[in-house]
C-alpha cells in the first residue's frame, strides 16, 4: 500500500526529504521568498537559514528501527527504482567473482524482498534492510540536506542546524534522518541540541521526564562527541560544532548550571554556542528560562560574565585541530540489519578514563581526499588515529571489512569490542578469509569494555596520563597556532579533582583561568620525555593549560590556591542586615530582618515564592599587624546562586557558579570593613508551577555560608 498518511501527525504535512522535486518546491516557497524580498542582506544581516530537527517522521519514535517497530515506511515514487539499483550493484559485484558467489540464492529483483522490511525472511532479512536504510538515508542527504545547503551556499548565506538525535534516532527513522553524518554533510556546521537531556553526574541509565525517557549514556557521552565528529573530518565544517542549548530545563536554569553545561559541551568538541529558548516574549510557556523576560529575570544583569567566559573557551578551541588518540566506529550500519552495540558504549568507557576519541562513519573510509593512510596513523581531514574501535556488531558491509586489512598493515590499531563480526552483509564466504587475516595480526585486537583502556595505555595510546585516578576529570586536547591547548574541567558537583596530569614531551606550561580572564605559571615537573602538571579543580571549576616558551613560562606568577596555603581562618559571627529586591525593583532594597545566623530564604517561615536579589550587610574588624604582607581572601560558603561581593564600598567582584571566593588582598584595611553580598536566585521560586520546574527539586536562596576570611602571608 501506497499512502500519503504517515505515523507522525506533527509531521504529516512536511515535504517529503526523499524526492528532490519535492524539497526544490520548499526552497522555492521559502529560500527564495526571503531572497526576494531581503537579497541586499544575504551574507550581511542574514547570516544563514537554521534547520531544526528535519526528519523522515513516519513514526512517532525514536525506536524507529526498521523491521522490530511496527510502522509506515518512506517512500516515495522513485525510491523502488533506487532500491532496485542498489540491489542489483551488490548482487552484480558478487557474481562477477564467479558462478556460485551469490549468498543463498539471492535474486536481483529487490521488489521479491520488500516484504524483510517488515517480517523475517531468513538471512536475506538483513540486507535488505540495509540496503533500504543505505538508500533512504543518502537520499535525505542528497535532496534534503545538500540541496538545501547548496542554494545557501550560492545565495552567500550557510545552513545551520540539527536533527533529532535522541536516544538513538540519529540512526534511524521515525523521529531520525537515518544517519547523522550523512544528514549534516550539506551543512555548513556540525549541529545539535542539548534542551533538558544532558544533567550534572546523570552519566549513565534511562530515566523519565516531561519529554520523556531519556538514554543518559548516549546524551552524557554520544551526542555532542558525534557532532564535533562531524565537524573535525568534514572539510566544508572547517572544525564548527554548533549547540543549541539551555532551553527547556525550566526557570530553575540559571547561570551555575549554564556554566556547568558550557563546560559540558565544549570539552567535548562544541565551539559555537546557541542560546536556546531566550525568547523576547513574555510571558512565554515555551521552553524556558527567557533570560530578559522583560526585565523580570533577576540574573540578566550578569548575562555578560557568562557570554564572556564561553567566548573566551569557544574562541581557544576554533580555528585550529582537535588531537585524539582514538576514533570509534559509527554503527548505523551496523544496527540497520543486525544487532549492534551503540558507539556510545566504547566512548563512555574511554572519557572515563580521559582517553579522547572521535566517532567516525564508515563513509569517510570511500572518501580517499580526505582520508588517508601512514606512519602507523589513520588521518581524516588532518585528524590522526593510532587505533579504531568496532563496537560489537552481527553485520557489517563488506566495503568496510575489505578496508580493515590496509589499516593493521599500516600499524593501525583494530580493535573489536567483545567478538568479531559474524559476517558481511552479502557474504560470499570472503569475509571470513578478510577476518582470519586480521585475528593473525598483531595491531588486530579484542577487548572487553572492562579492559578496553588499560590495554589501551598498555599499548601507548593513551594522550595523557594521571598520576591519581579523577572520574569526573574531562579533557580536550587542541592544537593551534603552533600551540597546544588542553581544556579540563570538573564535572562533579561536589568532589574536588586533585591530580597531576602527565604529558607527552618536555615543555612549560601556561594555565589560564577563562573565567576570571587571568594567566598564571603551571605547576610543571619535567622528567623522562614527559611533563608532569598539576592539576587542581573544584566542583564547577575548568582551566586551559597552553604549551609556552620557558620565557613566557617565568614571566607569570604561580597560580596561589588559597585552600592550599597555611591560612588561619576568622569566620564572620556578626549581625547580618538582610534586605531584599525583586528584579524590576533593584537596586531598591527593603528591609526583611536583621539576623545572628545564615539560613535558607525559601525555607518553611521564610519566603519560598521570593525571587529577586537578597542582600546581606556585615562588618569585620581588621588588625594592621594582620594584614601586613598578607593576602586575604573571603569563602561565601553555600551560595544559592549568584554573589556580588562589595567591600567598604567597592565592588570586588562576582560570581555565577562554585567556588564563591574572592581575593580582598589591598582592600581590606585596618579597622572596621563594610561587608555587602548581593545573592541573586532564579524565577523558579515565583514561576515554578510550571510542566518542566516541576519535575525537579528546586536548590534554596541566598547566602548560606559559613563565610570567613581567609588569612596567609
Amino acid at each position: 500500500v501506497c499512502t500519503r498518511q504517515g505515523g507522525e501527525d506533527w509531521t504529516r504535512d512536511y515535504v517529503n526529504p526523499l524526492e528532490a522535486e519535492a524539497v526544490r518546491a520548499f526552497i522555492e516557497a521559502v529560500h527564495e521568498e526571503h531572497y526576494r524580498r531581503y537579497a541586499h542582506e544575504f551574507g550581511r544581516t542574514i547570516a544563514g537559514f537554521f534547520t531544526d530537527e528535519p526528519r523522515f517522521g513516519n513514526a512517532p519514535t525514536y525506536e524507529g528501527i526498521i523491521g522490530k517497530t511496527p510502522m509506515v515506511l518512506p517512500y516515495s515514487r522513485n525510491l523502488l527504482n533506487h532500491l532496485s539499483r542498489r540491489w542489483k550493484e551488490e548482487i552484480l559485484k558478487k557474481k562477477a567473482q564467479g558462478p556460485g558467489n551469490v549468498p543463498g540464492g539471492i535474486r536481483d529483483d529487490f521488489s521479491l524482498y520488500l516484504p524483510c522490511l517488515w517480517y523475517d525472511g531468513g538471512q536475506v532479512t538483513a540486507e535488505a534492510r540495509y540496503i533500504y536504510m543505505d538508500t533512504v538515508s543518502r537520499l535525505f542527504a542528497e535532496n534534503f540536506t545538500m540541496q538545501i545547503g547548496n542554494w545557501c551556499r550560492e545565495h552567500k548565506v550557510r545552513l545551520i542546524g540539527h536533527v533529532v538525535e535522541d536516544n538513538g534516532a540519529h540512526a534511524r527513522l521515525g523521529y531520525g534522518a537515518g544517519h547523522f553524518y550523512r544528514a549534516m554533510k550539506g551543512q555548513d556546521y556540525s549541529g545539535l541540541d542539548i534542551v533538558y537531556q544532558v544533567w550534572p553526574e546523570y552519566s549513565s541509565g534511562r530515566f523519565t521526564t516531561p519529554f520523556g525517557y531519556l538514554q543518559a549514556d548516549f546524551f552524557y557521552w554520544g551526542i555532542t562527541k558525534m557532532a564535533s565528529s562531524a565537524a573535525h573530518i568534514d572539510p566544508g565544517k572547517k572544525g564548527t560544532t554548533a549547540c543549541e542549548v539551555f532551553g527547556a530545563y525550566g526557570w530553575q536554569e540559571g547561570l551555575k548550571l549554564m556554566k556547568w553545561l558550557t563546560d559540558h559541551i565544549c570539552v567535548r568538541g562544541v565551539n559555537f554556542i546557541i542560546p536556546h529558548a531566550f525568547s523576547p516574549r513574555y510571558p512565554d510557556h515555551d521552553c524556558p528560562p527567557h533570560f530578559f523576560a522583560r526585565g523580570h529575570n533577576p540574573q540578566w544583569r550578569y548575562f555578560s560574565t557568562w557570554s564572556a567566559y564561553a567566548n573566551r573557551v569557544c574562541h581557544l578551541l576554533s580555528g585550529g585541530t582537535h588531537t585524539a588518540p582514538a576514533a570509534v566506529l559509527y554503527h548505523a550500519e551496523a544496527e540497520w540489519g543486525g544487532e549492534a552495540q551503540p558507539f556510545e558504549k566504547a566512548v563512555k568507557a574511554l572519557m572515563q578514563r580521559q582517553i579522547d576519541c572521535d566517532v567516525l562513519p564508515m563513509d569517510v573510509f570511500s572518501e580517499a581526499a580526505v582520508t588517508s593512510l601512514s606512519g602507523g596513523a589513520l588521518k581524516v581531514n588532518g585528524e590522526s588515529y593510532a587505533a579504531l574501535i568496532i563496537p560489537r556488531c552481527r553485520y557489517l558491509p563488506f566495503h568496510f571489512i575489505e578496508k580493515l586489512p590496509e589499516l593493521v598493515e599500516n600499524r593501525v590499531y583494530v580493535i573489536f569490542t567483545d567478538d568479531f563480526p559474524e559476517r558481511s552483509y552479502f557474504d560470499d564466504g570472503r569475509s571470513a578469509g578478510l577476518l582470519d587475516k586480521l585475528k593473525a595480526s598483531p595491531f588486530c585486537k579484542v577487548f572487553g569494555y572492562e579492559e578496553l583502556v588499560g590495554r589501551l595505555d598498555e599499548l601507548g595510546l593513551a594522550d595523557i596520563r594521571l598520576a591519581d585516578a579523577a572520574d569526573w576529570l574531562r579533557y580536550y586536547h587542541y592544537r593551534n597556532g603552533g600551540r597546544e591547548i588542553y581544556f579540563f574541567t570538573n564535572e562533579s558537583l561536589a568532589r574536588d579533582v586533585d591530580t597531576t596530569v602527565v604529558l607527552r614531551g618536555e615543555g612549560s606550561f601556561l594555565l589560564y583561568d577563562a573565567m576570571e580572564d587571568r594567566v598564571y605559571r603551571a605547576d610543571c615537573r619535567r622528567e623522562q620525555g614527559r611533563t608532569h602538571v598539576r592539576l587542581k579543580l573544584g566542583p564547577f571549576e575548568s582551566a586551559f593549560l597552553l604549551s609556552c616558551t620557558e620565557e613566557e613560562a617565568v614571566s607569570h606568577e604561580k597560580a596561589m590556591r588559597y585552600e592550599e596555603a597555611e591560612a588561619y581562618p576568622l569566620p564572620l559571627k556578626g549581625l547580618w542586615k538582610i534586605s531584599l529586591a525583586a528584579a524590576e525593583e533593584y537596586p531598591v532594597f527593603k528591609a526583611y530582618t536583621v539576623s545572628q545566623g545564615l539560613f535558607n530564604m525559601s525555607g518553611p517561615g521564610h519566603l519560598p515564592a521570593f525571587s529577586g536579589t537578597i542582600c546581606y550587610e556585615t562588618g569585620f574588624e581588621a588588625d594592621a599587624a594582620d594584614l601586613k604582607d598578607c593576602r586575604v581572601f573571603i569563602d561565601l560558603g553555600e551560595v544559592y546562586e549568584i554573589a556580588e561581593v562589595f567591600l567598604n564600598g567597592r565592588r570586588t567582584g562576582v560570581r555565577i557558579c562554585p567556588p564563591y571566593v574572592l581575593e580582598l588582598t589591598g582592600l581590606v584595611k585596618p579597622g572596621w570593613n563594610t561587608l555587602k553580598v548581593h545573592v541573586t536566585n532564579t524565577l523558579a521560586k515565583k514561576l515554578g508551577q510550571n510542566w518542566l520546574d516541576r519535575a525537579m527539586p528546586q536548590e534554596p536562596s541566598g547566602l548560606l555560608g559559613p563565610v570567613k576570611l581567609l588569612y596567609y602571608k
